[in-house]
């Protein structure tokens, strides 16, 4: 568990890379409606992402849905490159308090 939290953790440290048409997306969820997430990146910029029915997302436990994100969560998104982004995949991990709860 911890290499995969250290692992997570070096993932999150670029804001945003461009790959083949594809953006990621990494950060903390600043705000959140079934349409689109606001992610606050770790050089503290916002960048909104657009959810579709055809965004895959995943957490710990395998496959998740937009309902299993909440504002705080840390996220891995790859979207598709272009105004508005568009959400390909979501990858959800614990917010800051979860994970500080855990350890406890």
């Amino acid at each position: 568990m911890t290499t995969l939290a250290t692992l997570f953790l070096l993932l999150t440290s670029a804001a945003a890379l461009a790959h083949n048409g594809v953006e990621h997306v990494l950060g903390t969820i600043k705000s959140l409606t079934e349409a689109s997430v606001t992610v606050e990146t770790p050089k503290h910029t916002s960048v909104t992402v657009v959810l579709g029915p055809a965004t895959k997302y995943a957490n710990a436990k395998g496959a998740a849905t937009v309902k299993d994100m909440k504002i705080g969560d840390r996220v891995a998104i790859e979207a598709k490159e272009g105004k508005p982004l568009t959400a390909l995949s979501v990858k959800i991990g614990a917010g800051a308090a979860a994970a500080q709860a855990d350890h406890k």
